[in-house]
């Protein structure tokens, strides 16, 4: 399998994982996108090329901003879970919306690692946000 081949399944897994996650089904989305069932199935099946402007509406639907879907943001959650789905798709399997995987605990303990990390992350964005609101505003007027 290629690296764009990689890339690309990456994209479509994240879509899936999302699409489970928010409780949508196949039929919804592609009712949400105007196409039919099989159609949209193709594309999160990565059998068929989604442009530009469909992967924003799917963005929309499904709640995230685009860079994030496509795995580019290194503090998202989906960059996470989408690199997770991709190292260990050998092991993984959806049923649902769980992702069921029997790991090594060493790789969990990564993965929690992780997650402190980006819980420490979201920590301080929050903080520097509510000194941004806290922060008296210069007003010219």
């Amino acid at each position: 399998m290629t690296d764009t081949v990689k890339e690309v399944q990456a994209v479509c897994n994240n879509i899936k994982f999302l699409r489970q996650f928010r409780k949508l089904s196949q039929e919804a989305m592609a009712e949400k996108l105007d196409l039919s069932v099989n159609a949209y199935a193709n594309m999160e099946r990565g059998e068929s090329d989604i442009t530009l402007n469909r992967l924003y509406k799917i963005s929309q639907i499904l709640e995230i901003n685009l860079p994030q879907l496509l795995g580019l943001d290194e503090k998202g959650v989906l960059y996470l879970i989408g690199n997770y789905t991709v190292h260990t798709q050998q092991h993984a399997q959806f049923t649902g919306s769980l992702l069921t995987c029997p790991l090594e605990p060493s790789s969990l303990k990564v993965d929690l690692e992780k997650s402190q990390l980006l819980l420490e992350q979201k920590d301080k964005e929050i903080h520097l946000l509510q000194q941004q609101i806290d922060a008296p505003s210069c007003r010219w007027g």
